[in-house]
């Protein structure tokens, strides 16, 4: 889908660059130009090839800027589209963005009380068998480095004693998978969409 969006602009960005890479040559081949000729020659093209430019950078790094400055309570929110609860503590959180998916990591310290709220706030969420797309997903080096849901085998995403849980279809997510990590004393969730 964002190739239809980003072909034009890039199509109309390299047009605006050739023709400011032409009109530069014809001013260097004419030698003493006054300046507002050249502004008026190269000026615009390159500004109008720029331009594009500047307009797919925009949403990307702006992404990326208001993932490093959320808290991860937020991230948090979105998964279990509540507030943490107050018995919570270690709270990690990453986002991990596609063209065409999205999945959020998060981790948590595991106590009595937490273990008790997911245990409530699955019961009405459809449970499935285990599949290997927790696994997969670290095979290919998507989680961040402290997240550790993942079984034994995958180093260094990998749990040495996983509870594993897995739900299909809960909001707007395809797949949530809740690991209770025994050996790290820490609740691991990964949760998918694919749009």
């Amino acid at each position: 889908m964002f190739g239809f969006i980003l072909f034009p602009f890039g199509l109309l960005a390299l047009a605006g660059l050739g023709v400011a890479l032409i009109a530069g040559i014809i001013m260097f081949v004419r030698g003493n130009v006054p300046r507002r000729n050249w502004a008026l020659w190269a000026g615009v093209p390159l500004g109008c090839g720029c331009l594009p430019l500047l307009l797919m950078l925009v949403p990307i790094f702006s992404g990326v800027i208001w993932s490093a400055l959320r808290p991860d309570s937020w991230a948090f929110e979105e998964v279990f589209a509540v507030d943490p609860p107050a018995s919570i503590s270690g709270l990690d959180a990453s986002t991990n963005p596609g063209l065409d998916s999205r999945a959020i990591y998060l981790a948590f310290e595991s106590n009595p009380a937490i273990k008790a709220w997911l245990t409530r706030q699955t019961l009405s969420w459809t449970s499935v068998a285990r599949s290997d797309w927790v696994d997969s997903d670290a095979f290919q080096g998507s989680p961040p480095n402290w997240w550790k849901g993942a079984s034994s085998g995958f180093a260094p995403h990998g749990c040495a004693r996983p509870v594993h849980r897995e739900f299909r279809d809960v909001g707007y997510w395809r797949q949530l998978a809740i690991i209770d990590c025994l050996s790290d004393r820490r609740v691991y969730v990964i949760v998918q969409r694919i749009d």
